[in-house]
């Protein structure tokens, strides 16, 4: 019977091991997608921002241009469709 608990202690302990594992595998995929969602929120934050000094020239009277990237290609595009 003494033998009996050990490999139950034993197998409780391989379970909770697995379960641990699992949940170090979930905690790396999750920060690996956090940091990609903070770099994407970064980046959308930088071109608010160039988009927004735009506006400002295009209420002052300025030509503004803006182009969009598309693959290696970038393409002129319009203002409002940018945004």
């Amino acid at each position: 019977m003494a033998g009996n608990l050990g490999a139950q202690a034993a197998n409780a302990v391989d379970e909770k091991i697995r379960e641990f594992r699992t949940l170090q595998e979930e905690l790396t995929t999750l920060r690996s997608d956090l940091g990609t969602l903070m770099a994407q929120r970064n980046e959308n934050e930088m071109v608010k921002q160039e988009l927004d000094v735009c506006d400002q020239e295009a209420n002052e009277g300025g030509e503004v241009v803006v182009y969009k990237q598309v693959g290696p290609v970038l393409i002129k595009n319009d203002l409002d469709e940018a945004r």
